[in-house]
C-alpha cells in the first residue's frame, strides 16, 4: 500500500486522464493565484528583502564611505582607498546573493506549502531556507554564472563592433555632438543602436530557449536533500524530458508578462504595475512548482 501511494505521488499532474498540457499548467497556475491568502508568501518575501537591503547597506556602505574619504588624502592613500571600496563591494555582493537565495528558498517553500495544505508556516520556512543556505546559494551562483557566460559570449562581438564603429566614426560622432543636433547624433550612432538591439534580441531569445533546462534547478534544491550538482543534473533532465511543453508554458506566462509590462509603462502611479508584477512573479513560481511536482 505504501509503495502504491509513493508511486501515485510521483505521477504527473493529469487532466481528465491525460497529462497536463502547457495551457493546463498555465491556467491552473493563474487560478491558484486567485486565492488571496497565497499572497502572504510574496508579501513576506518583500519584508525579508527590505530587511536584507537594510543589513546590506549597514554592513557595506561604511567601507565604501571610508574608502571614498581616503581619496582626499592624495595619491599616497590610493591603495587603502581601493581596498576599502573593494571590501565594501564584496560584502554588498555577498549579502545580496546569499539573502536572495534564502528569500527565494522561503518563497518556493511557502508557495508549495500553501498549494498542498492551504497554510504557510512563515517561521518554519525561513528557518528551513537559512539552514539550507549553502545549497541554495550554490545553485543560485551556478545558474547566475551560466547566464553571465552566455551573455558575455553573445555580447562580446557586439562590444568589439561598437568599439570599432566608435573609432572609425569618431570624427562624425564628435561633429554630431558639437552640432547639438539629436537627429545627426542618432544618424551617426545608428549602426551601433542597430547592432546592440539585434544582440539584445538574440540574447533574450537564447535565454528563453534554454530556460526550460535551467528553471527546475532551484526548486529541486529547495525540495530535495541532494548536493548542488545533483540538483542541477536532475533539474536539467526533468526540464529536458518535457522541453516543448515547458517552453510553451513559459511562453504563455511571458505573454502575460509583456501585457503587465506595457500596462506599467502607461500607469503614471506605478502602484498597479507593482501589484501586477508581484502577482506575475507569484504565478510564475506556482507554475514552476507545479511542473516540478510532476516529476518529483
Amino acid at each position: 500500500m505504501a509503495a502504491r501511494k509513493k508511486a501515485a505521488s510521483k505521477r504527473p499532474v493529469e487532466h481528465g486522464g491525460r497529462y497536463a498540457s502547457a495551457f493546463d499548467i498555465f491556467s491552473d497556475s493563474i487560478r491558484t493565484t486567485f486565492d488571496l491568502n497565497i499572497f502572504i508568501a510574496p508579501l513576506m518575501a518583500i519584508v525579508f528583502g527590505i530587511i536584507a537591503i537594510i543589513a546590506t547597506l549597514v554592513l557595506s556602505v561604511p567601507f565604501i564611505i571610508a574608502g571614498a574619504l581616503f581619496s582626499a588624502a592624495g595619491t599616497a592613500a590610493v591603495a587603502p582607498m581601493i581596498a576599502l571600496i573593494a571590501i565594501g563591494i564584496l560584502i554588498f555582493s555577498a549579502i545580496i546573493v546569499v539573502s536572495s537565495a534564502i528569500i527565494s528558498g522561503f518563497y518556493y517553500k511557502s508557495v508549495d506549502e500553501y498549494i498542498s495544505g492551504k497554510k504557510i508556516s512563515i517561521e518554519k520556512n525561513i528557518k528551513f531556507a537559512i539552514a539550507e543556505w549553502k545549497r541554495l546559494v550554490a545553485i543560485y551562483l551556478i545558474k547566475l554564472l551560466i547566464c553571465l557566460v552566455i551573455a558575455a559570449l553573445v555580447m562580446a562581438p557586439a562590444v568589439l563592433f561598437v568599439i570599432s564603429a566608435l573609432a572609425i566614426s569618431g570624427n562624425e560622432i564628435t561633429a554630431a555632438i558639437s552640432s547639438e543636433s539629436t537627429t545627426e547624433l542618432i544618424t551617426a550612432l545608428g549602426p551601433v543602436f542597430v547592432v546592440l538591439g539585434a544582440v539584445l534580441a538574440l540574447l533574450i531569445a537564447i535565454m528563453f530557449f534554454i530556460n526550460p533546462l535551467l528553471f527546475l534547478w532551484f526548486p529541486t534544491a529547495v525540495f530535495e536533500k541532494k548536493p548542488a550538482m545533483e540538483c542541477v543534473k536532475k533539474g536539467y533532465y526533468e526540464g529536458k524530458a518535457k522541453y516543448k511543453r515547458n517552453l510553451a508554458a513559459i511562453f504563455l506566462m511571458g505573454l502575460i508578462g509583456c501585457v503587465v509590462g506595457i500596462f506599467s509603462m502607461f500607469n503614471p502611479t506605478y502602484i498597479i504595475g507593482i501589484i501586477l508584477g508581484i502577482w506575475l512573479e507569484l504565478a510564475s513560481i506556482v507554475m514552476i512548482i507545479k511542473i516540478y511536482r510532476e516529476g518529483a
